[in-house]
Protein backbone atom coordinates (compact mmCIF):
# COMPACT_ATOMS: atom_id res chain seq x y z
CA UNK A 1 0.00 0.00 0.00
CA UNK A 2 1.51 3.32 -1.10
CA UNK A 3 1.48 6.38 1.16
CA UNK A 4 0.99 9.98 0.06
CA UNK A 5 1.50 13.17 1.99
CA UNK A 6 -0.04 16.55 1.31
CA UNK A 7 1.53 18.59 -1.49
CA UNK A 8 2.34 22.09 -0.23
CA UNK A 9 4.82 24.60 -1.67
CA UNK A 10 6.30 22.07 -4.08
CA UNK A 11 7.02 19.34 -1.52
CA UNK A 12 5.36 16.45 0.26
CA UNK A 13 4.55 16.80 3.92
CA UNK A 14 2.42 15.12 6.57
CA UNK A 15 -1.03 16.16 7.66
CA UNK A 16 -3.12 16.33 10.78
CA UNK A 17 -4.12 12.68 10.35
CA UNK A 18 -4.20 9.94 7.74
CA UNK A 19 -6.89 8.09 5.85
CA UNK A 20 -6.83 4.72 4.11
CA UNK A 21 -8.27 4.82 0.59
CA UNK A 22 -9.98 1.56 -0.39
CA UNK A 23 -11.02 0.08 -3.72
CA UNK A 24 -14.81 0.54 -3.58
CA UNK A 25 -15.54 -2.79 -5.28
CA UNK A 26 -14.20 -4.98 -2.47
CA UNK A 27 -12.96 -2.61 0.23
CA UNK A 28 -9.32 -3.66 -0.09
CA UNK A 29 -6.78 -1.03 0.96
CA UNK A 30 -5.22 0.87 -1.94
CA UNK A 31 -3.31 3.80 -0.44
CA UNK A 32 -2.82 5.81 2.74
CA UNK A 33 -3.15 9.58 2.42
CA UNK A 34 -2.47 12.50 4.76
CA UNK A 35 -5.39 14.80 5.55
CA UNK A 36 -5.07 18.54 6.02
CA UNK A 37 -6.21 20.31 9.15
CA UNK A 38 -6.49 24.09 9.66
CA UNK A 39 -2.73 24.53 10.12
CA UNK A 40 -1.86 22.72 6.88
CA UNK A 41 -4.62 24.53 5.00
CA UNK A 42 -3.28 27.88 6.16
CA UNK A 43 0.18 26.83 5.04
CA UNK A 44 -1.18 25.86 1.62
CA UNK A 45 -2.96 29.18 1.16
CA UNK A 46 0.15 31.08 2.24
CA UNK A 47 2.24 29.11 -0.25
CA UNK A 48 -0.23 30.00 -3.01
CA UNK A 49 -0.18 33.68 -1.99
CA UNK A 50 3.61 33.69 -2.25
CA UNK A 51 3.51 31.88 -5.61
CA UNK A 52 0.85 34.11 -7.19
CA UNK A 53 3.30 36.92 -8.14
CA UNK A 54 5.67 34.32 -9.58
CA UNK A 55 2.90 32.88 -11.73
CA UNK A 56 1.82 36.34 -12.82
CA UNK A 57 5.37 37.14 -13.92
CA UNK A 58 5.70 34.05 -16.11
CA UNK A 59 5.30 34.75 -19.79
CA UNK A 60 2.48 33.12 -21.69
CA UNK A 61 5.03 30.90 -23.38
CA UNK A 62 6.47 29.84 -20.02
CA UNK A 63 3.04 28.79 -18.78
CA UNK A 64 2.24 27.07 -22.06
CA UNK A 65 5.54 25.18 -22.00
CA UNK A 66 4.83 23.82 -18.51
CA UNK A 67 1.43 22.58 -19.65
CA UNK A 68 2.84 21.05 -22.84
CA UNK A 69 5.48 19.18 -20.86
CA UNK A 70 2.77 17.95 -18.48
CA UNK A 71 0.69 16.77 -21.45
CA UNK A 72 3.59 14.67 -22.73
CA UNK A 73 4.51 13.43 -19.25
CA UNK A 74 0.95 12.32 -18.48
CA UNK A 75 0.76 10.27 -21.65
CA UNK A 76 4.02 8.56 -20.71
CA UNK A 77 2.49 7.33 -17.44
CA UNK A 78 -1.01 6.82 -18.84
CA UNK A 79 -1.43 3.28 -17.55
CA UNK A 80 -0.26 4.13 -14.03
CA UNK A 81 -2.77 6.99 -13.77
CA UNK A 82 -5.53 4.84 -15.26
CA UNK A 83 -4.97 2.12 -12.68
CA UNK A 84 -4.93 4.74 -9.93
CA UNK A 85 -8.24 6.19 -11.10
CA UNK A 86 -9.79 2.72 -11.38
CA UNK A 87 -8.54 1.68 -7.96
CA UNK A 88 -9.64 4.68 -5.92
CA UNK A 89 -12.92 5.44 -7.73
CA UNK A 90 -14.05 1.98 -8.82
CA UNK A 91 -14.26 3.17 -12.43
CA UNK A 92 -13.63 0.32 -14.92
CA UNK A 93 -10.08 0.40 -16.25
CA UNK A 94 -11.20 0.86 -19.85
CA UNK A 95 -13.04 4.06 -18.83
CA UNK A 96 -10.14 5.22 -16.66
CA UNK A 97 -7.83 5.09 -19.68
CA UNK A 98 -10.25 7.34 -21.55
CA UNK A 99 -10.22 9.76 -18.64
CA UNK A 100 -6.42 9.97 -18.72
CA UNK A 101 -6.51 10.69 -22.44
CA UNK A 102 -9.10 13.41 -21.90
CA UNK A 103 -7.00 14.85 -19.09
CA UNK A 104 -4.00 15.00 -21.40
CA UNK A 105 -6.12 16.80 -23.98
CA UNK A 106 -7.24 19.28 -21.31
CA UNK A 107 -3.59 20.10 -20.60
CA UNK A 108 -2.94 20.63 -24.31
CA UNK A 109 -6.02 22.85 -24.74
CA UNK A 110 -4.94 24.98 -21.78
CA UNK A 111 -1.41 25.24 -23.19
CA UNK A 112 -2.86 26.58 -26.42
CA UNK A 113 -5.18 29.01 -24.64
CA UNK A 114 -2.24 30.45 -22.68
CA UNK A 115 -1.12 32.03 -25.95
CA UNK A 116 -4.58 33.50 -26.63
CA UNK A 117 -5.12 35.35 -23.34
CA UNK A 118 -5.60 38.81 -24.78
CA UNK A 119 -7.77 41.80 -24.02
CA UNK A 120 -9.43 43.97 -26.62
CA UNK A 121 -9.55 47.50 -27.94
CA UNK A 122 -12.95 49.18 -27.62
CA UNK A 123 -13.92 52.26 -29.69
CA UNK A 124 -15.44 54.92 -27.44
CA UNK A 125 -17.36 56.94 -30.01
CA UNK A 126 -20.66 55.23 -29.24
CA UNK A 127 -21.25 58.24 -26.96
CA UNK A 128 -20.68 61.87 -27.91
CA UNK A 129 -17.37 63.14 -26.65
CA UNK A 130 -15.72 59.81 -27.33
CA UNK A 131 -14.73 60.57 -30.91
CA UNK A 132 -11.13 59.62 -31.58
CA UNK A 133 -10.80 57.81 -28.25
CA UNK A 134 -10.23 54.11 -27.60
CA UNK A 135 -10.28 51.98 -24.45
CA UNK A 136 -8.11 48.95 -23.84
CA UNK A 137 -8.98 45.96 -21.68
CA UNK A 138 -6.38 43.59 -20.26
CA UNK A 139 -6.74 40.13 -18.78
CA UNK A 140 -5.06 39.85 -15.39
CA UNK A 141 -4.62 36.76 -13.18
CA UNK A 142 -7.15 36.51 -10.36
CA UNK A 143 -4.51 35.39 -7.84
CA UNK A 144 -5.26 32.46 -5.52
CA UNK A 145 -7.98 30.07 -6.69
CA UNK A 146 -9.50 27.33 -4.53
CA UNK A 147 -10.50 24.30 -6.62
CA UNK A 148 -12.88 21.74 -5.09
CA UNK A 149 -13.40 18.63 -7.21
CA UNK A 150 -15.59 15.47 -7.13
CA UNK A 151 -14.82 11.76 -7.09
CA UNK A 152 -16.21 10.65 -10.44
CA UNK A 153 -13.47 12.12 -12.67
CA UNK A 154 -10.64 12.59 -10.17
CA UNK A 155 -8.05 13.47 -12.81
CA UNK A 156 -9.85 15.20 -15.67
CA UNK A 157 -12.19 17.36 -13.59
CA UNK A 158 -9.21 18.42 -11.50
CA UNK A 159 -7.43 19.41 -14.70
CA UNK A 160 -10.52 21.29 -15.90
CA UNK A 161 -9.82 23.72 -13.06
CA UNK A 162 -6.05 23.55 -12.58
CA UNK A 163 -4.85 23.69 -16.19
CA UNK A 164 -6.75 26.88 -17.17
CA UNK A 165 -5.74 28.51 -13.87
CA UNK A 166 -2.07 27.85 -14.66
CA UNK A 167 -2.50 29.07 -18.24
CA UNK A 168 -3.90 32.36 -16.91
CA UNK A 169 -1.08 32.81 -14.37
CA UNK A 170 -2.85 31.93 -11.12
CA UNK A 171 -1.92 29.86 -8.06
CA UNK A 172 -4.23 27.06 -6.91
CA UNK A 173 -5.15 25.34 -3.67
CA UNK A 174 -6.84 22.08 -4.64
CA UNK A 175 -9.13 20.09 -2.37
CA UNK A 176 -9.90 16.80 -4.11
CA UNK A 177 -12.77 14.53 -3.10
CA UNK A 178 -12.03 12.62 0.10
CA UNK A 179 -12.72 9.30 -1.63
CA UNK A 180 -10.32 9.91 -4.55
CA UNK A 181 -7.32 12.05 -3.55
CA UNK A 182 -4.49 9.93 -4.99
CA UNK A 183 -4.92 10.98 -8.62
CA UNK A 184 -4.78 14.63 -7.56
CA UNK A 185 -1.67 14.13 -5.45
CA UNK A 186 0.07 12.35 -8.33
CA UNK A 187 -0.96 15.17 -10.64
CA UNK A 188 0.61 17.77 -8.34
CA UNK A 189 3.89 15.87 -8.38
CA UNK A 190 3.78 15.54 -12.17
CA UNK A 191 3.16 19.26 -12.73
CA UNK A 192 5.95 20.19 -10.32
CA UNK A 193 8.34 17.88 -12.16
CA UNK A 194 7.35 19.66 -15.39
CA UNK A 195 8.50 23.02 -14.05
CA UNK A 196 5.49 24.45 -12.21
CA UNK A 197 6.85 26.85 -9.54
CA UNK A 198 6.64 25.79 -5.90
CA UNK A 199 3.38 26.87 -4.32
CA UNK A 200 1.57 27.33 -7.63
CA UNK A 201 -0.39 24.13 -6.96
CA UNK A 202 -1.05 22.91 -3.43
CA UNK A 203 -3.11 19.73 -3.01
CA UNK A 204 -4.74 19.29 0.40
CA UNK A 205 -7.14 16.36 0.84
CA UNK A 206 -9.49 16.64 3.78
CA UNK A 207 -13.15 16.53 4.78
CA UNK A 208 -15.33 19.03 2.96
CA UNK A 209 -16.63 20.42 6.23
CA UNK A 210 -13.07 21.34 7.22
CA UNK A 211 -11.07 22.03 4.06
CA UNK A 212 -13.91 23.28 1.89
CA UNK A 213 -15.28 25.71 4.45
CA UNK A 214 -11.79 26.95 5.28
CA UNK A 215 -10.99 27.78 1.66
CA UNK A 216 -14.35 29.33 0.84
CA UNK A 217 -14.09 31.82 3.69
CA UNK A 218 -10.33 32.55 3.61
CA UNK A 219 -9.71 36.21 2.76
CA UNK A 220 -6.66 35.46 0.57
CA UNK A 221 -8.64 33.18 -1.75
CA UNK A 222 -9.99 35.28 -4.63
CA UNK A 223 -12.02 32.69 -6.50
CA UNK A 224 -13.82 29.38 -5.81
CA UNK A 225 -14.37 26.80 -8.52
CA UNK A 226 -16.50 23.81 -7.50
CA UNK A 227 -17.89 20.73 -9.21
CA UNK A 228 -20.37 18.64 -7.23
CA UNK A 229 -23.91 18.57 -5.95
CA UNK A 230 -26.29 21.50 -6.26
CA UNK A 231 -26.88 21.48 -2.51
CA UNK A 232 -23.20 21.92 -1.66
CA UNK A 233 -22.59 24.35 -4.52
CA UNK A 234 -25.36 26.69 -3.40
CA UNK A 235 -24.06 26.58 0.17
CA UNK A 236 -20.54 27.46 -1.01
CA UNK A 237 -21.81 30.36 -3.07
CA UNK A 238 -23.80 31.69 -0.13
CA UNK A 239 -20.67 31.73 2.04
CA UNK A 240 -18.22 33.04 -0.55
CA UNK A 241 -19.07 36.71 -0.13
CA UNK A 242 -17.40 38.87 -2.80
CA UNK A 243 -15.25 36.05 -4.19
CA UNK A 244 -15.73 34.94 -7.75
CA UNK A 245 -17.54 31.60 -7.85
CA UNK A 246 -17.80 29.09 -10.69
CA UNK A 247 -20.16 26.15 -10.14
CA UNK A 248 -20.65 22.98 -12.17
CA UNK A 249 -23.51 21.17 -10.48
CA UNK A 250 -25.75 18.14 -10.89
CA UNK A 251 -28.01 17.26 -13.77
CA UNK A 252 -31.03 15.17 -14.69
CA UNK A 253 -30.40 14.25 -18.31
CA UNK A 254 -33.22 12.91 -20.42
CA UNK A 255 -33.11 11.11 -23.76
CA UNK A 256 -35.92 11.34 -26.31
CA UNK A 257 -36.26 8.52 -28.85
CA UNK A 258 -38.62 9.27 -31.74
CA UNK A 259 -40.39 6.51 -33.64
CA UNK A 260 -38.40 7.20 -36.82
CA UNK A 261 -35.03 6.97 -35.04
CA UNK A 262 -32.40 4.36 -35.88
CA UNK A 263 -33.29 2.27 -32.85
CA UNK A 264 -30.21 0.07 -33.00
CA UNK A 265 -27.98 3.15 -32.83
CA UNK A 266 -30.14 4.81 -30.17
CA UNK A 267 -29.98 1.78 -27.88
CA UNK A 268 -26.27 1.23 -28.54
CA UNK A 269 -25.55 4.80 -27.40
CA UNK A 270 -28.09 4.85 -24.56
CA UNK A 271 -26.64 1.81 -22.77
CA UNK A 272 -23.13 3.23 -22.12
CA UNK A 273 -24.73 6.65 -21.64
CA UNK A 274 -26.69 5.23 -18.73
CA UNK A 275 -24.22 2.76 -17.22
CA UNK A 276 -20.77 4.35 -17.68
CA UNK A 277 -19.04 4.54 -14.28
CA UNK A 278 -22.13 2.86 -12.81
CA UNK A 279 -24.16 5.93 -13.72
CA UNK A 280 -22.05 8.23 -11.55
CA UNK A 281 -21.62 10.88 -14.25
CA UNK A 282 -23.35 14.26 -14.22
CA UNK A 283 -24.49 13.81 -17.83
CA UNK A 284 -25.58 10.18 -17.50
CA UNK A 285 -28.80 9.20 -19.25
CA UNK A 286 -31.26 9.22 -16.36
CA UNK A 287 -34.66 9.28 -18.10
CA UNK A 288 -35.65 7.91 -21.50
CA UNK A 289 -38.82 8.99 -23.29
CA UNK A 290 -39.68 6.73 -26.24
CA UNK A 291 -42.41 7.49 -28.74
CA UNK A 292 -45.00 4.74 -28.33
CA UNK A 293 -44.67 2.99 -31.74
CA UNK A 294 -40.94 2.45 -31.06
CA UNK A 295 -41.23 1.60 -27.39
CA UNK A 296 -41.16 -2.19 -27.41
CA UNK A 297 -38.37 -2.52 -29.99
CA UNK A 298 -36.20 0.08 -28.26
CA UNK A 299 -36.79 -1.50 -24.85
CA UNK A 300 -35.82 -4.95 -26.14
CA UNK A 301 -32.63 -3.58 -27.69
CA UNK A 302 -31.79 -1.56 -24.58
CA UNK A 303 -32.31 -4.54 -22.26
CA UNK A 304 -30.19 -6.74 -24.52
CA UNK A 305 -27.33 -4.22 -24.38
CA UNK A 306 -27.59 -3.71 -20.64
CA UNK A 307 -27.69 -7.44 -19.94
CA UNK A 308 -24.46 -7.91 -21.89
CA UNK A 309 -22.48 -5.53 -19.63
CA UNK A 310 -19.94 -7.44 -17.56
CA UNK A 311 -19.97 -6.58 -13.85
CA UNK A 312 -16.71 -7.05 -11.98
CA UNK A 313 -13.56 -5.70 -10.39
CA UNK A 314 -12.53 -2.33 -11.87
CA UNK A 315 -9.04 -3.56 -12.77
CA UNK A 316 -10.30 -6.48 -14.86
CA UNK A 317 -10.09 -5.75 -18.57
CA UNK A 318 -13.55 -7.20 -19.26
CA UNK A 319 -15.39 -5.14 -16.64
CA UNK A 320 -17.94 -2.64 -17.97
CA UNK A 321 -19.77 -1.94 -14.69
CA UNK A 322 -18.13 -2.02 -11.28
CA UNK A 323 -19.26 -0.55 -7.96
CA UNK A 324 -20.69 2.68 -6.68
CA UNK A 325 -18.26 4.89 -4.77
CA UNK A 326 -19.61 3.98 -1.31
CA UNK A 327 -21.89 1.35 0.17
CA UNK A 328 -24.24 4.09 1.35
CA UNK A 329 -24.79 5.09 -2.29
CA UNK A 330 -25.63 1.50 -3.19
CA UNK A 331 -28.21 1.42 -0.39
CA UNK A 332 -29.71 4.67 -1.68
CA UNK A 333 -30.10 3.21 -5.18
CA UNK A 334 -31.76 0.11 -3.77
CA UNK A 335 -34.17 2.31 -1.82
CA UNK A 336 -35.06 4.23 -4.99
CA UNK A 337 -35.71 0.96 -6.84
CA UNK A 338 -38.03 -0.24 -4.08
CA UNK A 339 -39.78 3.13 -4.03
CA UNK A 340 -40.33 2.96 -7.79
CA UNK A 341 -41.71 -0.59 -7.54
CA UNK A 342 -44.09 0.48 -4.79
CA UNK A 343 -45.44 3.15 -7.17
CA UNK A 344 -46.07 0.67 -9.98
CA UNK A 345 -42.77 0.37 -11.81
CA UNK A 346 -41.70 -2.99 -13.22
CA UNK A 347 -38.16 -4.22 -12.52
Amino acid sequence: METYGLWINGAERGGARRSVISIPYDGSAFAEVSLAGPAELEEAVNAAVAAAPVMRSLSREDRSAILRRAHAALLEVREDFARTIASESGKPLREARIEVDRGASTLLFAAEEAHRLAGEVVPMDAARGGEGRWAMTLREPVGVIAAITPFNFPLNLSLHKIAPAIAAGNAVVHKPASATPVSALKLARLLTACGLPAGALNTVPGPGGVAGDFLVTHPAVRMITFTGSAEVGLALRARAGMKRVTLELGNNSSLIVASDARLDEAAARAVPGAFAHSGQVCISVQRIFVERPAYREFLDRFLEGASALAVGHPLEESTAVSSLIQESEARRVCEWIEEAKSMGARL
